[in-house]
């Protein structure tokens, strides 16, 4: 069995694992990463907080979507789209701006599923504008919370995930490009685009790829000494980990 495949098939496993288990599934796939050469040194599920304002693009997702903490080389950081245009984010737009639903009610009448079985009936749209209400509703007056902690408050927030993750993991999650920058990759799409929208400080993401040139940039500022650090960078917030020794 090849070195890819092997990874593939463990990425099932992991998949598999994390559902049945959150908790002894992450435990496991933190040795994992310290033992595989396909991973980074680091925690792969620490949680980065970042300005949502600084996600613009989002990154096409082709590899498997249970992966957090990977390097990767090659071009795939350069296959991106403008975040604000993808759907239904500029019908989320139209609808805070003008408090009308009804370009997000064609959006999601037109979301991906079929002519018999779309993905979202008459009342499961309603439903939905319900809960992105609920949503906008809870980053206004609460701001933004880990996923981690709605649970905390309330247990019945883990039948709301919609992602294939455990809800503990249905973070925002981005990739890191060759120059350092957070592209949009899986899980948060929404909250994302109303916290921009909402002009929110902060959210908190998790990191499925970095690029293995942004990795260089990481692993020198690793052993560097703080006048070494290019000021450009010095707030970026997959480095604070070094620069503050967090």
């Amino acid at each position: 069995m090849t070195a890819s495949l092997l990874e593939h098939q463990i990425r099932k496993f992991w998949k598999y694992f994390l559902n049945q288990d959150a908790n002894r599934g992450v435990k496991a796939y933190r040795l994992f990463c310290r033992a595989s050469p396909y991973r980074i040194n680091t925690d792969p599920f620490k949680l980065l907080w970042v300005d949502p304002n600084t996600i613009i693009k989002n990154v096409k997702n082709d590899d498997h979507p249970c992966v957090w903490g990977t390097i990767k080389a090659g071009n795939w950081d350069k296959k991106t789209s403008v975040f604000a245009e993808e759907s239904p984010n500029h019908a989320i737009s139209t609808w805070i701006r003008t408090n009308d639903t009804t370009i997000l009610k064609e959006e999601l009448s037109n979301a991906p599923g079929t002519t018999a079985e779309p993905r979202y009936g008459g009342t499961d749209i309603r439903s939905r504008i319900q809960e992105l209400e609920t949503l906008r509703d809870s980053l206004k007056i609460d701001g933004y919370q880990t996923q981690t902690a709605l649970l905390q408050s309330d247990e019945t927030h883990r039948k709301a995930s919609n992602d294939p993750v455990p809800a503990e993991l249905n973070e925002i999650t981005v990739d890191i490009n060759r120059h350092g920058e957070l592209l949009f990759r899986r899980c948060g799409q929404h909250r994302l685009c109303l916290a921009q929208l909402l002009n929110i400080e902060s959210v908190c993401v998790l990191v499925g790829r970095r690029h293995t040139q942004w990795q260089q940039v990481r692993n020198k500022i690793k052993v560097s000494r703080d006048g070494d650090i290019p000021s450009e960078l010095a707030d970026h917030p997959d480095l604070q980990e070094f620069i503050n020794g967090e």
